[in-house]
């Protein structure tokens, strides 16, 4: 039987204080650092936020009709929203509806008819353009630039009646404000249920959003 090397615990020891030392110099060793992805900055809405109370899809109508219009939250520096009518002939003409901030710091509505193919009305370098002319906690006010002196009648009004009932009103030009003053009233879906869509019987088509 052979008998150990005499120098074998020292050896031991050499051997467990290497360890020791390199575990604590790999403790003491900063990891790779990783790029983190960069997150896009948040878009600033500014002023629209002030009229987040659009924001959803609506829906109304007499008993021989049906509209809805919907608008998106802020994104992008814009809020974007839809509109449509809808009666027994099928649906009569559709809206797209841009909000955004201009550089002056205004915002604008730039609005847009279709017909339900998609065909214009507008030319297509001449959207309906709309600045908003006031802004209250739930009352926007939308006046129509027609040229330079800024100068019309036209305008969209928006606001939130008791119940949580839009209202939106289109005045365009005339003397008689009873036929150039044209009402909408949708309720929020949420509360009406987004699965009821009446359906319309004959009706007078109302005025478009101009």
């Amino acid at each position: 039987m052979r008998s150990p090397h005499p120098a074998a615990p020292f050896i031991l020891v050499r051997i467990q204080a290497l360890l020791t030392t390199l575990l604590i110099i790999t403790a003491l060793i900063p990891s790779p650092a990783y790029p983190t992805p960069a997150r896009p900055a948040p878009t600033p809405t500014t002023q629209l936020q002030g009229l987040s109370w659009m924001i959803g899809r609506w829906t109304g109508g007499p008993e021989t009709a049906w509209y809805e219009e919907t608008w998106l939250p802020p994104r992008g520096g814009a809020m974007c929203g839809t509109f449509r009518l809808v009666n027994p002939e099928g649906t009569r003409f559709l809206e797209f509806m841009v909000l955004s901030e201009t550089a002056a710091g205004t915002i604008e509505m730039r609005l847009r008819h279709f017909d339900p193919d998609l065909t214009p009305w507008e030319p297509a370098d001449a959207p309906m353009i709309f600045q908003l002319d006031s802004l209250q906690r739930d009352h926007a006010v939308f006046k129509r630039i027609l040229d330079e002196s800024g100068k019309t009648t036209e305008r969209l009004e928006y606001r939130i009646l008791p119940n949580h009932v839009l209202e939106v009103q289109v005045h365009a030009d005339g003397e008689d404000e009873a036929t150039r003053v044209t009402r909408f009233t949708f309720e929020s879906d949420e509360l009406r249920g987004s699965d009821s869509v009446p359906s319309p019987g004959t009706m007078d088509d109302p005025a478009p959003h101009e």
